[in-house]
């Protein structure tokens, strides 16, 4: 039995060793740690013992004392979770922080301070078992007022050798161990411990996570059952050194590195089935304020906010009521927040259990409009039944601002109770789509102004809680944003349908087709584990596209071949103008089973198969990104996949978003799709000879099927008298699953910068003849100034790496509301990685430093009213905070933009291999961005190094941080080099040009839509975030665009709005034309005026040097019934010449102008036309006197008709 128990742990061990190297995808910070559930069948580790299933694509625990989504133990107020920034207890290895942790912290235990510290094993794993050690370091940081307890848990044998510090005295320590013999705790000054150490076996292991066969909740359980429950909890799986604090403080650490474990020197198992790191989303408080106040005891500590009122999370300040626990982003909720048609991203969720009842809890602060008075705005709710709804179902919705909320309600969902809460009940309503009457299961309250999720600015989220649990019992779900105007919200239980839901497709950025770029940071998940590239390389080398004729297909016998459960279907192409022809179809003996891939002649792709499933025929035709044109002569991939034994199917063409189909197969078919004995590509024979695909085929496989494979087989560079094409250079970066480039030539060697032009020429544009591995000298260096991918060469088994993260932005103080954007993070996969620099905030405090393994970057410094000092990447002197930016003296470390204060200015210096910018700008790698005006500067990037061990031909994927955005001085990007075969040689360029990927371009805000306003009325901030030419108008610039908060001015285009005239540019209006017709600014208000035809006409200038400016009058079929009153406004000298007809009567003419007195109106005639003369300028829409105008004229006569003006104008036309 001891072995089968011995045999077991080193299994699990094995399984955890494997779960910790698993290569990991970026999120969101802030986003819930995650587990996707591994292949198409959808495994879970943890079994019965979590209770775990597979959910929409991802594991969820159900037995009692684990969280629900993410499976790690939680009891009472202790709530594990991995990868923690600021915890009690901080492991490392060999002297680097380990990455991958657990931990929770708390502070409901009345008598007792009780840590517990948990490893899988110490600095050793040997058989026959023997212990290795474990330091831990006490570090007091408060005033311990209860007994200390300390536990040690380790599954291997571990010496625990405590450094205890003067003035500590402990209570009791608790040691658990599988191999209890063999472990120790003992004193690092030979104090006696054996009187307070109390040792058991009881407990194998327990170091966080128990999906793999420890006792982490059973540890907890049992501490709480002897001293009540844990101050804190901290494991790992192999640590050799703990920082423990005690006495109430925490400490602050961000896990830059993954430190390798085994001892194999195989290639590591990778798989996409990852927990997504998760950082705590804490508060900073630079300044030592705090937002929340007394209400949730927020106070300032170790430079981050804590609260310490009951109902809010220790370091998060969110509200965590039982065992809802809410965090901050959108993969912990049921419901998803939209507005303007994108997703929210800052949002505010928890998912938790309810054993008797559904709850589920919306929250908004406002609708889709704000107004004062308030009026109501709308917000749809689309509820989507997902399995089977536990009775009753309670559905909560709250607002401060009056919300009318639309419910979508699907058959078969049947509502128990509706509960409205808003500060303006009274204004807000919530009802039906379709018209169902909801009043008599609808209660209204305003008990509760608002519950959104944070309540740091005066809301109530925690009392909501609190009432619902109450009342109904725990919440389901909460999800909360400050503002949107549709959720979709899932009911019901996806896991009680008896059947593996389809795998979760996360949202992609939303762009047109066609063209655009879709940026690399948001990938989506993908159900087989991974984001496609953009192209994905043919299975086997080829030397060249096979051109096809619309009359002339390719074809080939398949033998032997049958359709298996998990296909893959690929084809490349170009050079094709006709949106037309096959791209691919497979077909069986007699044509009755089918798959075809085809250009769609209206756009897009159209995807179709028909196969027969025990006497019955299924089909399928789908149209993938509808409208495209991909007959536009450029390079094209297309990739199909069948999934989940064959019921659903994948489509993904270049960079548009991934689509996943339901194909409706019964739960339990394994279906095998026909026996294909035929493939075709460009047409076949039941299709006529101009109706054929035109252009080159790259690529056309099916499985290891390769139709283009088959043709080059044949003599001599034709294919059935087809010419071979040449290979564009798109193709020239695709590699295969080996590690090889399909298409290329050896490199040549010396010092090259891959992003100079110089070294892209170098990359062969004519058809090599045999495709060759990309084969590197045996010590050689590469610097990677952008993202892409590292080949390990042959016989290199150990890696020098240096990463360095992207500087953050500065801020300009001219530009009202700016602020610095983050530099990007920089990692070698999950060897080393370098956290960028942090953007200048907009509480005024300069960017934080970026983390590094080896030294931080420097903090942006404040200028007062002079330009502030930067942060420099890897700081080692100056900085400070001031003018002083900051200097590094590691290689490729960039300055610090300079701080100045009149024509002077202070430079920084970047270390070897780093390069100085001018002025302001960061140097290059990682440097902070400068400010302007008493702006504050941006963080430096940190700097991280170190020696990796790995293997052979292992393909790694490397990520180079971006510079911050937006910012005023550039900032500097991040960087990558890596070395083998000797040390990193900063004066050294690369030895070869690596393969890289298409740079992400500098965000583009989202554009949030505004009623009656289009993205163009609007004026997008410059990079330097400068509301360029509405700076007067108190403009600040506000997700990309400039907001304006003067008077008489729109707030959205910043253009002046008098009742309903609000003027807008290059709009067409039937009451008035301006000529030219460039640049104009007009509005129409008609009826709104009930005593007058109330025209206004302005410009800056006549376009004429005889400075004169026609008005042609123009009377429609109905004319006008009320009197006309003109105003007529110009700067300079203008003669108005009034042509008007018959049966028009002015009523009054009034004139605005600089040079009234040298001004004048006449008619055609030439005959002189009474006016009232104001000597003052009216303006011509884009600028501050219009408003001024438009108000006057509306307290003397009433809403204007129409307003016509633009800057230099020869003829105004007005229809009455």
């Amino acid at each position: 039995m001891k072995r089968l128990a011995c045999l077991f742990m080193v299994m699990c061990a094995i399984l955890n060793m494997c779960e910790s190297r698993i290569v990991r995808r970026q999120t969101r910070t802030d986003s819930a740690p995650r587990k996707a559930c591994l292949g198409p069948s959808g495994y879970c580790s943890g079994g019965s013992k979590l209770g775990v299933k597979c959910v929409d694509g991802f594991c969820e625990c159900f037995a009692a004392g684990y969280n629900r989504i993410t499976c790690l133990p939680e009891v009472d107020s202790c709530r594990i979770l991995p990868n923690v920034r600021g915890s009690n207890a901080i492991s490392y290895f060999r002297g680097q922080v380990v990455s991958r942790n657990y931990s929770c912290s708390a502070s409901d235990n009345i008598n007792y301070e009780v840590h517990a510290i948990g490893n899988y094993e110490g600095s050793v794993n040997a058989r026959p078992p023997r212990a290795g050690d474990t330091k831990v370091d006490i570090i007091k940081t408060g005033s311990l007022t209860k007994p200390l307890v300390l536990v040690f848990s380790s599954y291997e044998p571990v010496n625990w050798i405590l450094n205890i510090p003067q003035g500590i005295s402990v209570h009791k320590i608790l040691l658990y161990a599988y191999y209890i013999d063999q472990s120790s705790v003992k004193s690092s000054d030979g104090s006696d411990l054996s009187r307070v150490a109390v040792r058991n076996r009881s407990i194998a292991c327990a170091y966080g996570s128990d999906s793999g066969g420890c006792y982490t909740k059973k540890l907890l359980e049992t501490i709480k059952s002897k001293y009540g429950p844990v101050t804190s909890f901290a494991g790992s799986y192999k640590a050799d050194q703990w920082k423990l604090s005690v006495g109430g403080g925490v400490l602050n650490s961000i896990s830059a590195t993954t430190t390798k474990t085994t001892t194999t020197t195989s290639k590591p198992t990778t798989s996409s089935a990852t927990t997504s790191l998760q950082v705590l989303p804490r508060k900073s408080c630079p300044y030592g304020y705090c937002s929340g106040g007394s209400r949730l005891g927020a106070k300032c500590i170790n430079g981050y906010c804590e609260c310490s009122v009951a109902g809010y999370n220790r370091l998060t300040c969110l509200p965590e009521v039982g065992s809802c626990q809410i965090l901050k982003g959108p993969r912990n909720s049921q419901a998803t927040a939209y507005f303007g048609g994108r997703i929210v991203s800052s949002n505010f969720s928890c998912i938790a259990s309810n054993p008797r009842n559904e709850i589920h809890i919306i929250g908004n602060y406002e609708g889709n409009v704000h107004t004062r008075p308030p009026t109501a705005g709308n917000t749809a709710v689309t509820i989507m039944k997902k399995g089977v709804v536990k009775e009753p179902l309670v559905l909560v919705f709250s607002s401060y601002e009056p919300v009318n909320w639309i419910l979508d309600i699907p058959t078969g969902v049947s509502i128990n109770r509706i509960l409205l809460y808003s500060y303006t009940i009274n204004k807000s309503s919530v009802r039906a789509k379709d018209g169902t009457d909801l009043s008599s299961i609808t209660t209204k309250s305003s008990s509760i102004a608002c519950a959104y999720g944070d309540d740091s600015g005066g809301c109530y989220t925690k009392d909501l809680l609190n009432e619902i649990k109450g009342a109904y019992g725990p919440v389901t779900s909460f999800s909360g944003c400050y503002k949107a105007d549709h959720w979709e919200l899932s009911v019901g239980r996806g896991y009680e349908q008896g059947s593996t839901p389809i795998p979760k497709v996360e949202p992609e950025p939303t762009r047109p087709y066609p063209g655009g770029y879709t940026p690399q940071s948001s990938p989506g998940y993908y159900p087989w584990g991974k984001s496609e590239p953009t192209h994905v390389a043919p299975a086997s080398t080829m030397t060249g596209g096979v051109f096809v004729t619309p009359g002339s297909k390719l074809h080939n016998n398949i033998t032997k071949q049958q359709w298996t459960k998990d296909d893959i279907i690929e084809v490349i192409f170009a050079n094709t103008s006709h949106q037309q022809g096959l791209l691919l179809q497979l077909r069986n003996e007699d044509g009755s089973e089918y798959f075809s891939v085809d250009l769609n002649k209206q756009g897009g792709i159209i995807v179709s198969f028909r196969v027969n499933l025990n006497t019955t025929f299924i089909r399928l035709s789908q149209t993938y990104a509808a409208g495209v044109n991909f007959a536009d002569n450029k390079l094209h991939s297309i990739i199909i996949r069948w999934l989940d034994s064959g019921k659903k199917l994948t489509i993904k063409a270049d960079d548009y978003p991934l689509s996943v189909l339901d194909v409706g197969m019964p739960p339990a078919t394994h279906v095998r799709h026909g026996r294909p004995r035929h493939i075709y590509v460009g047409r076949n024979e039941t299709m006529g000879t101009s109706e054929g695909f035109s252009g080159c085929i790259y690529q056309a496989r099916y499985g290891s099927v390769s139709l283009v494979e088959q043709m080059h087989k044949q003599s001599n560079g034709t294919t059935d008298g087809r010419p071979l094409c040449s290979i564009p250079s798109a193709l020239l970066n695709m590699t295969q699953p080996n590690g090889t480039y399909m298409y290329t030539t050896p490199a040549t060697h010396g010092a090259t910068d891959h992003n100079t032009a110089s070294s892209t020429s170098k990359r062969p544009t004519q058809t090599p003849t045999t495709a060759t591995k990309l084969v590197p000298s045996n010590d050689g260096q590469v610097l990677f100034k952008s993202s892409g991918e590292f080949i390990v060469p042959p016989g290199v088994t150990s890696l020098d790496v240096i990463c360095i993260g992207g500087g953050g932005g500065g801020r300009d103080n001219h530009a009202r509301g700016s602020y610095g954007g983050d530099g990007g993070n920089s990692s070698f996969s999950f060897y080393l990685s370098a956290e960028g620099g942090k953007g200048a905030k907009k509480d005024n405090s300069g960017g934080e430093g970026g983390y590094g393994t080896v030294a931080s970057g420097g903090q942006g410094g404040i200028g007062g009213g002079c330009s502030a000092g930067a942060g420099a990447a890897g700081q080692t002197s100056g900085g400070g905070g001031g003018l002083v930016p900051g200097s590094s003296t590691h290689p490729f470390c960039g300055a610090g933009g300079g701080g100045a204060c009149g024509a002077g200015g202070q430079k920084g210096k970047s270390g070897p291999g780093g390069i100085d910018r001018r002025g302001r700008d960061g140097g290059l790698y990682g440097g902070g961005g400068g400010s302007r005006a008493g702006g504050r500067a941006g963080g430096g990037g940190g700097y991280s190094r170190r020696t990796v061990s790995v293997t052979s031909g292992e393909t790694i994927r490397v990520t180079v941080g971006e510079a911050g955005y937006p910012y005023y001085a550039k900032t500097g990007k991040g960087i990558v080099v890596v070395a083998w075969g000797g040390p990193i040689i900063p004066t050294k360029g690369s030895s070869f040009i690596p393969k890289t990927f298409p740079p992400i371009p500098s965000p583009t805000p989202a554009y949030v839509p505004v009623p009656g306003i289009d993205e163009s009325d609007r004026i997008r901030c410059r990079p330097t975030s400068w509301c360029f030419g509405v700076s007067g108008f108190d403009a600040e610039c506000v997700d990309g665009f400039c907001q304006c908060s003067t008077a008489g001015y729109n707030r959205y285009t910043c253009l002046p709005e008098a009742g309903s005239c609000r003027i807008l540019k290059n709009r067409h209006h039937f009451s008035s034309t301006v000529y030219p017709g460039r640049s104009n600014y007009s509005c129409e208000a008609q009826g709104a005026n009930q005593n007058y035809e109330l025209y206004v006409l302005g410009a800056y200038q006549s376009d004429l040097s005889t400075g004169i400016i026609n008005v042609d009058i123009q009377l429609s079929n109905n004319g006008t019934s009320k009197p006309l009153v003109l105003v007529l406004s110009t700067y300079k000298r203008v003669s108005w010449v009034l042509n008007v007809p018959q049966g028009v009567t002015i009523k009054a003419i009034v004139m605005y102008s600089y040079n009234v007195q040298s001004s004048s109106v006449r008619n055609s005639a030439g005959i002189g036309i009474a006016t009232e003369k104001i000597r003052k300028y009216g303006g011509y829409g884009k600028d501050r006197s219009t408003a001024t105008m438009l108000r006057d004229i509306v307290t003397k006569y009433g809403p204007v008709t129409s307003f016509a003006g633009r800057y230099s104008a020869t003829r105004f036309t007005l229809n009455l």
